[in-house]
């Protein structure tokens, strides 16, 4: 009897079940949609065509500014999630990219690129600053040292200076003026001498000669395009640190595309690192920011910890393999950055 009964009551709870899921489907029924974009005919939310979403744009404001929001939160949440990963846990955002759980964090080469956006916008400023400082720091300089001799000179001597003295202080003041504008047209001097010797230069040398003094004259010309090069080529740079790491790793037969993913990784954690620093120097007092560069120091620790625990080798086996990385790809960015040199002052 109570073996009966149970089985009754397992049939009841399944027959309320199924009555339910077709009460549900009853009242939510499935709506075929068509494509804006393909006209294809589908249901669901998106076009399995073209990927066009059957979102509305034409509709009351508030609607769209609550949908807005509610993507921007959720790329903050995943950013501020893959920020903490990335700093805190080296190697896990590359194991759990690969493992499939990418939802919850920022896409690799986004989040690339929005460090990196960030911190070249800090490096320009920076460099517009250093352009700005060069240009006044000269004549501040000589202006400084002239007034300190001024007031000493009125403080001990003010009665006794006569006008000969004033004479020669004049004169002195009109020479430490002109230490800047002589630094500063040094070398635009050493090429325009070079320049009238110029007959026998090709066309490369001779535009050389005439960027170089433009660089003399306008410095943040140069440093735009400058960055603008060294941007390009640091993310074409990367499939190369891919290549090394391929090579370093080739025993364990990983497909490149997991060296590629951890060296978009990395990348980005330099380029938070360096981002972090450059805004505590151009915005927090001299004293914090000083105490903020030795972060720098984490970023080979940062490296090795992360290629032991992403490619499960000894900490000897990781260190040596850091030490030949670091030595070769140093050795390609070095080449890089004087070719972007090259190339930068070439396309003024």
């Amino acid at each position: 009897m109570k073996l009966w009964a149970q089985k009754r009551m397992k049939s009841l709870r399944q027959w309320c079940k199924t009555l339910a899921n077709r009460l549900n489907k009853s009242k939510e029924p499935a709506i075929d949609f068509c494509c804006k974009n393909c006209e294809t005919t589908f249901t669901g939310h998106y076009c399995p065509n073209c990927g066009q979403s059957v979102r509305e744009f034409d509709r009351p404001f508030g609607f769209v500014v609550y949908d807005f929001m509610g993507t921007v939160f959720a790329f903050d949440s995943r950013l501020i999630r893959t920020v903490w990963t990335i700093t805190t846990k080296p190697g896990r955002l590359t194991a759990d990219f690969l493992a499939g759980k990418r939802n919850r964090y920022t896409p690799p080469f986004k989040f690339y690129l929005f460090v990196s956006f960030i911190f070249f916008l800090l490096l320009s400023i920076g460099g517009q600053r250093s352009v700005d400082g060069i240009n006044t720091n000269g004549k501040a300089v000589a202006d400084s040292i002239t007034s300190n001799i001024s007031l000493s000179l009125s403080e001990d001597v003010k009665d006794e200076m006569d006008e000969a003295m004033k004479q020669e202080l004049e004169e002195s003041k009109v020479m430490i003026d002109s230490i800047a504008a002589i630094s500063k047209s040094g070398l635009t001097k050493y090429v325009e001498e070079k320049m009238e010797n110029s007959d026998d230069w090709s066309d490369t040398e001779k535009k050389l000669a005439e960027n170089t003094l433009k660089v003399s004259r306008y410095p943040d010309l140069y440093i735009n395009k400058f960055l603008q090069y060294l941007s390009w080529s640091l993310f074409l740079l990367m499939p190369v640190f891919a290549l090394l790491m391929k090579l370093l790793y080739i025993r364990h037969g990983l497909n490149y595309m997991r060296h590629l993913i951890y060296a978009v990784n990395i990348h980005a954690f330099n380029f938070l690192i360096l981002t972090i620093v450059l805004a505590a120097n151009l915005y927090m007092p001299k004293q914090w920011a000083e105490l903020i560069y030795w972060i720098i120091v984490l970023v080979p620790i940062y490296a090795w910890i992360g290629m032991r625990r992403f490619y499960q080798q000894s900490r000897r086996k990781t260190f040596l393999k850091l030490m030949i990385l670091a030595g070769s790809y140093n050795f390609v960015l070095l080449s890089a950055l004087i070719i972007v040199g090259y190339f930068a002052i070439m396309n003024i």
